[in-house]
């Protein structure tokens, strides 16, 4: 009554607490409260009502409130954990009153062990004082209490309640590679897993580490994954400086965590607090990352360790036209990167770039040596660089740089080192070359008893499609040596009429003479061809006005067999063969023009009978867009406005408002040109389908003179024919089925207002 009577005014689920200690004698040593349903102020009131769903009570005879609570101490289960080992833990009571099952709980404490958990053959139900009761409740008349007989009478845990205690420290029982990591060599940006694993799941909390030796610069795995679980992850990346030949951990104690700086590991519970024991097997033993597998770990810069001819190429003598491969050898695998390496030689004939041919991914690079005439052997060495031998991009005669220089690395998963590329001189200096083999390992090159010089192939610059006026066409002939020229010489072609002469501009001193022409109005051809002579069989002409005679000779002075043809299955190659090339030079002209018109959703059709039918009348603000369509690609040269545009007629004779369609260069390309037309106040086609203007002589586009529309060339100059074919009867329109028509004056007007009959509410 002390308690009601203190009641006070609570907010959220209120409470009423004994008012005796839950020390002292008469509390039992338990905190207790009721929960009422609701509070009030009124203490004249004869009543609060208690929520006792989950109470155990029994008198009713109390005038203040309308049940009085029992309150019953909290009992103890004496459980064992190792009857055997005399190890007593006690499970306490957490839930199950006035229902017919206990419930207790027993928290597993450091030491614990048990094959199999069960309560001792002597346990029972203990209570905390004998004032403490077990009640059995009646609840037909709630008029007393029954006490429970709280002896387990020898009673065990059923048969399928296996429980095992195991309190023991987790161990490390192996570190291996994780699954896809293979035996191999891993380089610098390489990505490694290694799984650690343990005697019983573990927990791991925060930063872990596995110290991995990779030479003088031993680095740390990082923890990736696996906590709760029996297997940690670990992820280590290759970096520059790593190494070794057979990986390992960095002795027993490689595995750290540091539970002081809240980096643990430890035995996976509910409360996790048992530390692993992180020791790891001696390092080359069982079950050590060396044991189950073999892991090299290369982070140092590949380089060149040498530079000879191939195997079985050594000793030989080579003249013009034969094959002598070179390989140079690196430390390590290296990749390629923005185009082929080239390796520079100096040969009798200079400085030559030696084309790649294979290797990429590995230790070894293969170059091809083709001997031209005028190479001896005493020339034969690789060009010497300060920075780097070789470079991955053309013109290394040029400009031999460290920027032409990058482009070969280290080969990984995820290559990032670059390789060094330079190369000792040793028997050399940087004018003369580093020769390449000696003594037995040398080659004797010889190419005076060399048969003639001669025409290889011509081939042309310009990709296969149609070329116009303006347009330049660049065709290159190919020769077995370098060929020098004196004087101006010509390559004779198709073009024209009277096969057009194409002069040369470069090439001297090469392998290939360049010729360049710049496409004519009277040079148009279907498929552009060289063209041989009769009596010389040759394609190329010494300045045919005779006022400047030419000489094309090899490096020895002698006369180059300048045939195309009359050399039987060994004929060049005709240019067409290559790439179809066509010189057009007349002028575009139009082939068709229409109005691409979607059926707009407010089109009225014309036909109330048929309201589906096609035939759409529109109105002001409407957008159409007329495309004219050449027969090949033009462009529009309108660097000075106004753009070009097309007059649209309003009815038949064409005499009154005319409205403009104008060109819109972001709609156009290639041979169509799109118009585009607004709808304004006041057109109207007079039922007759959008058309467009002509006049009784001819229908066109209309151009100011400061904009053209030229043939689409390198350089347009061919103006395009503007004539539009003649307005059909269906106008514009794409066809019968989809006629455009126009009114601006067909004002919409009210024809009706009505709504659905119904009962309607607020908010419909």
């Amino acid at each position: 009554q002390n308690a009601i009577s203190s009641l006070g005014i609570f907010s959220d689920n209120p409470c009423v607490s004994r008012s005796s200690s839950p020390n002292s004698t008469a509390s039992g040593g338990y905190r207790w409260a009721l929960r009422f349903k609701n509070l009030h102020d009124n203490l004249a009131a004869s009543s609060l009502e208690v929520d006792y769903s989950m109470m155990v009570f029994s008198d009713l005879s109390s005038s203040k409130v309308s049940v009085t609570i029992v309150i019953v101490g909290a009992p103890f289960l004496d459980w064992s954990s190792s009857e055997d080992m005399c190890t007593t833990r006690t499970a306490v009571f957490v839930g199950g009153s006035a229902t017919t099952a206990l419930r207790f709980r027993y928290i597993v404490m450091p030491g614990d062990f048990s094959a199999r958990l069960d309560v001792r053959h002597d346990a029972s139900v203990f209570l905390p004082t004998s004032n403490d009761t077990i009640a059995f409740c009646t609840y037909d008349n709630l008029v007393g209490e029954v006490a429970a007989d709280i002896f387990l009478n020898g009673m065990k845990l059923p048969s399928s309640a296996n429980i095992v205690i195991d309190t023991s420290a987790p161990v490390v029982t192996s570190v291996s590679p994780s699954f896809g990591i293979f035996n191999g060599r891993y380089a610098v940006g390489d990505v490694l897993f290694f799984n650690v694993n343990f005697s019983k799941p573990v927990e791991v909390q925060n930063n872990v580490h596995l110290l991995l030796d990779v030479g003088p610069f031993s680095n740390y795995a990082t923890y990736e994954s696996g906590t709760n679980s029996s297997t940690l992850v670990f992820k280590f990346v290759v970096m520059a400086g790593h190494f070794t030949t057979q990986l390992e951990y960095y002795g027993i104690n490689a595995l750290i965590a540091d539970c002081e700086k809240n980096a643990c590991v430890r035995r996976m519970s509910d409360i996790p607090t048992t530390q692993a024991k992180l020791e790891l097997p001696l390092p080359g033993s069982g079950n050590s990352i060396s044991d189950s597998s073999f892991i090299q770990i290369d982070g140092k810069r590949p380089k060149i360790v040498n530079i000879s001819f191939e195997s079985g190429y050594e000793g030989r003598t080579y003249s013009t036209g034969d094959i002598l491969p070179i390989i140079i050898t690196f430390s390590a695998p290296v990749t390629i990167f923005g185009g082929p390496p080239v390796f520079v030689l100096i040969t009798g004939n200079g400085e030559r770039e030696i084309p790649y041919v294979e290797g990429n991914n590995s230790t070894a690079l293969k170059f091809e040596y083709q001997v031209k005439l005028g190479d001896d052997t005493s020339s034969v060495s690789y060009k010497y660089h300060s920075t780097d031998t070789l470079c991955v991009s053309s013109g290394c005669l040029i400009d031999f740089d460290d920027d032409n220089a990058n482009g070969m690395y280290q080969f990984s998963t995820n290559s990032t080192m670059e390789a060094l590329l330079k190369v000792p001189l040793v028997g050399g200096t940087p004018e003369s070359g580093v020769p390449i083999g000696s003594g037995l390992n040398n080659v004797v090159i010889n190419t005076t008893n060399s048969v003639l010089t001669t025409i290889i192939s011509a081939t042309t610059l310009n990709e296969a499609g149609i070329y116009s006026t303006g347009d330049e066409i660049y065709v290159l002939v190919h020769f077995s040596d370098a060929v020098y020229v004196t004087g101006q010489l010509f390559l004779r072609t198709n073009l024209g009429v009277s096969n057009q002469m194409i002069p040369q501009i470069d090439g001297s001193g090469t392998e290939a003479l360049l010729f360049r022409h710049t496409i004519t109005s009277n040079d148009a051809t279907p498929i552009l061809e060289w063209v041989s002579s009769i009596d010389s069989d040759s394609a190329l002409v010494c300045d045919p006005s005779g006022f400047s005679p030419c000489l094309l000779k090899n490096i020895f002075g002698n006369d180059v067999d300048i045939r195309f043809t009359g050399r039987g299955v060994d004929d060049v190659q005709q240019l067409s063969d290559l790439a179809a090339i066509e010189i057009v030079t007349d002028a575009p002209f139009v082939t068709s023009i229409v109005a691409e018109k979607e059926r707009a959703p407010y089109c009225m059709s014309l036909n109330a009978q048929k309201p589906l039918v096609e035939q759409c009348s529109y109105t002001v603000g409407e957008e159409f867009d007329i495309v004219v369509e050449f027969n090949t690609p033009v462009v529009v040269d309108n660097k000075m406005k106004p753009l070009p545009y097309i007059l649209l007629d309003n009815d038949e004779a064409g005499e009154n408002i005319q409205a403009l369609a104008i060109y819109d260069p972001s709609l156009s390309s290639g041979s169509r040109l799109v118009f585009t037309y607004i709808v304004e106040k006041g057109f109207f086609s007079l039922e007759k389908p959008l058309k467009h203007h002509c006049t009784f002589s001819s229908c066109q586009i209309y151009a100011s003179q400061s904009t053209q529309v030229l043939r689409a060339a390198l350089v347009p100059s061919i103006p395009a024919d503007l004539t539009l074919p003649p307005s059909t009867g269906i106008g514009l329109s794409r066809d019968e089925n989809n006629l455009i028509f126009v009114d601006t004056n067909n004002i919409p007007s009210v024809t009706g207002v009505h709504s659905n009959n119904g009962t309607y509410a607020s908010g419909d």
